[in-house]
């Protein structure tokens, strides 16, 4: 039996850097920067401007203010009771919840420092800013 060799395969070629900017992975990684630093610029004034916008943000703020207002009175942060739209609505139930208890608790271990409504829209903006890079 033959034992394999340690390290990289024999006769494959080293890897330079001269290489590395010839290749294609530095122009994906050029393409990728460039529409992250593209969704940054034209995304910012969705952060610029403090107001909520008029679609579904008005729906998510009131639900990170509610599951705010359970952690800090000790109920059950996962599945609160909305008692301001309609006559109530167990809202957790029909939507995921994961991303409003994530900045509810963000929210209250930093004791507040960060209004909700500016922690939702920078969250936002970012997540969309950064959507290339989960593409890729």
């Amino acid at each position: 039996m033959t034992a394999l060799p340690a390290g990289p395969n024999v006769g494959d070629p080293v890897r330079t850097f001269r290489d590395f900017l010839s290749s294609k992975g530095f122009i994906a990684i050029c393409v990728l920067v460039f529409a992250i630093a593209f969704n940054l610029v034209h995304l910012y004034p969705e952060v610029a401007v403090k107001v909520i916008s008029g679609n579904d943000n008005v729906m998510h703020l009131l639900f990170l203010e509610t599951a705010v207002q359970a952690i800090t009175r000790g109920q059950d942060f996962t599945d609160p009771w909305l008692s301001t739209m309609g006559m109530g609505i167990p809202a957790f139930h029909f939507y995921q919840h994961l991303p409003h208890v994530t900045l509810a608790l963000v929210h209250v271990a930093t004791l507040g420092v960060f209004p909700l409504a500016d922690m939702l829209s920078w969250t936002t903006y970012l997540l969309l800013s950064l959507s290339p890079l989960s593409i890729y």
